[in-house]
This record gives C-alpha cells, structure tokens and sequence, in this order.
C-alpha cells in the first residue's frame, strides 16, 4: 500500500494536506498459520521474493528501509511484503476494512492443506483464531485507528457488485459501546479524528452479510 510514500508525495507539494489511507481487504494474514515444514517447505516466503525480484513487486518503503540490514532477501520480501507483518512501519493514519474470514487469501495460502486433508477444519479454525489475535494486537499497539470488521465470507466491501449494500446497510458493534455503526458512519467519524473501531462478536454470523458466514466455535466480544 506504501501509504507514508504517497504522504510525503503529497505533502512535498502542500504541507497541510491531511493524508489517510483506507485498506480495502489488505492481505492482512496468520501468517504463521501454516502446514509442517516438510510441506510448506518455505514456499510462502520463497514467492513473494520471486515477486519482488522478476516483477519487481515493491515492499513498503518504511519497513524496508527499517530492515534492509538487519534481514535477508527472503524473510525482507516476507516481512516488507505481507500487510499484517509490516502495517507497524506505517506512519500515516489508516482505516481498516477486512472481514474475519477473507475466503480468497485462505484458499490460495500456499502453505495451507488440501480440502481433503483430515486437518483442513482444524486449520481452518486455527487461521480464524489468528485474525482474531492480529486484531487484538493491532488495537494493542494503535488504539487510534479505524477498524471495520464484519463476520462475513467476503474478500473486498469496496468494489463489486455488493458495494453499496455493504456500503450503507451492514452494520457492525461498536467495540465499548451499545451502539452500531455502518461503513459510512465509520469512515465519517475517522475523517474528524473520531476513531472507533467496529467488530462483529467472535462466532456469530453477521445476518446483514450479503452471504452469511457460517457459525463458528468461539465466545464473547474480540475484547472483553
């Protein structure tokens, strides 16, 4: 997304240009979440270097000049190339917009089992369990951003066909609040440096979702 190098583009030119960045279902992952070694044997890792080294796929500019000396070519491209590892570099204020389960980066993980597997549930499991913990570590170490997070099975809220609905109708808690808020009402109030976070309860499907999540095992709000 490299949101602080189109920042200091724009702010170059007019200093007191307020810039913010919105990612629409970055490929914010468990990373770690992942088949044995002997499996996966490092092909996650290995293809986002080929990316970055054949097509040049760029990193973000701040993680990697932060690493570029610290890191190999291997776990740079990894670290500087996977959203949910280097959203900490980023600088400049964000709003995210992702959903508890992103059915489009699950199934093309590389390091993921087959649907035959006897283990696909219980990965399947494990994966959801880690977006639950990226977020709680997110708001941990940067309660000031914007989070819009349905329980719904959908890649993108932004574009397609769903977007207007997705826009304006589904709503999503509050986290501390009795109340609910729409995409809308969320991306208004982050404008006017009001940031709150919406999140939908851990296992519970959203019924406003255009294709309903399943059920899931688990309890209670991301934050209790």
């Amino acid at each position: 997304y490299n949101c602080d190098f189109v920042s200091e583009s724009i702010n170059a030119v007019n200093p007191l240009t307020d810039v913010r960045c919105v990612a629409d279902a970055p490929d914010f992952v468990p990373w770690w979440v992942k088949t044995e070694f002997d499996v996966c044997q490092g092909k996650d890792y290995d293809q986002l270097e080929v990316e970055k080294f054949m097509w040049g796929r760029e990193g973000d500019e701040t993680c990697d000049e932060a690493n570029e000396d610290l890191l190999n070519s291997t776990e740079l491209a990894h670290k500087c190339g996977v959203w949910s590892r280097y959203w900490e570099y980023i600088e400049t204020p964000f709003f995210v917009i992702g959903s508890q389960f992103d059915p489009i980066y699950f199934e093309n993980n590389l390091c993921g089992p087959e649907k035959e597997d006897p283990q696909y549930g219980a990965y399947q499991l494990s994966w959801r369990r880690g977006m639950i913990a990226l977020f709680q570590s997110m708001l941990a170490k940067r309660p000031n951003l914007g989070l819009f997070v349905p329980n719904c099975d959908s890649h993108t809220l932004l574009s397609g066909s769903l977007t207007s609905a997705y826009w304006s109708k589904l709503e999503v808690p509050l986290l501390d609040s009795e109340d609910k808020g729409s995409l809308t009402s969320m991306l208004q109030r982050w404008q006017q440096s009001d940031y709150t976070q919406a999140i939908d309860p851990i296992g519970a499907k959203n019924e406003q979702c255009i294709t309903p999540a399943p059920q899931v095992s688990g309890c209670g709000r991301l934050l209790g």
